[in-house]
């Protein structure tokens, strides 16, 4: 492994420390086109960790660079599963971005940001708006985002979900933040806050790739659910 060499700058949220700028770049600019398109969103912040029965020459995910992919791909489609079952009013989209890091320990683990809808996903751990669309009849179990992400995280490790609790998922105690237009504008304390967490992502240390270029940060925006047109007579 070799150190990571990216230009860095001052990071403008705190000054104490340095942040990677293509880092910090790609992470505003999920924020800005979030924020943009719904005017107010939900920032969830979480890291995700490979267990111990995972690691290994037999099960090598650690490097696997599809992981990612495989995890964003299952959170679509349980979001859209647990949330929006009818037409919505407005397409929803899941902007994220993660970087890859490699902790004192030597263990790989990842940062991953998301950023979503408010109004349809407001809360991590309780309802939301988006729960008034679940069709009743068919009566599925109605799970939270938080329940989305570990239940992903699990079906990209190819583990039962009963062995991927938090700990493999881990969860600050202010794992999600709303944020509007207004506190953009204004440079309210809950978007300074807001921000300075994400920059934490974009910190230089940490940060390694390997000789084989194994990527290090990644970001998109999937369509969980397009605008439903209504019906012309």
């Amino acid at each position: 492994m070799k150190k990571l060499s990216q230009r860095v700058q001052t990071n403008p949220f705190d000054k104490r420390y340095k942040v990677i700028v293509n880092h910090k770049e790609i992470i505003e600019s999920k924020f800005e086109e979030a924020l943009s398109e719904y005017s107010r969103i939900s920032v969830v912040r979480f890291d995700l960790h490979i267990p111990r029965q995972c690691k290994g020459e037999d099960n090598p995910l650690a490097s696997n660079e599809s992981l990612m992919k495989r995890f964003i791909a299952s959170l679509v489609s349980k979001l859209k599963y647990s949330y929006l079952r009818k037409p919505v009013s407005r397409t929803q989209i899941l902007r994220y971005v993660w970087v890859k890091e490699k902790g004192k320990s030597g263990n790989e683990h990842y940062h991953v940001c998301l950023f979503l809808d408010k109004d349809h996903f407001g809360m991590l751990r309780g309802s939301s708006k988006g729960y008034s669309h679940l069709l009743s009849y068919k009566k599925p179990k109605k799970k939270s985002v938080q329940e989305c992400i570990v239940e992903a995280w699990a079906s990209a490790l190819s583990i039962e979900p009963q062995l991927n609790q938090e700990i493999n998922v881990q969860f600050s105690d202010s794992k999600v933040h709303w944020i509007n237009l207004n506190d953009q504008k204004t440079q309210s304390e809950e978007y300074r806050n807001v921000m300075k967490r994400l920059m934490y992502m974009a910190k230089p240390e940490t940060k390694f790739v390997d000789l084989s270029k194994t990527r290090y940060i990644g970001d998109g925006s999937p369509t969980i659910k397009l605008k439903s047109l209504p019906v012309r007579a």
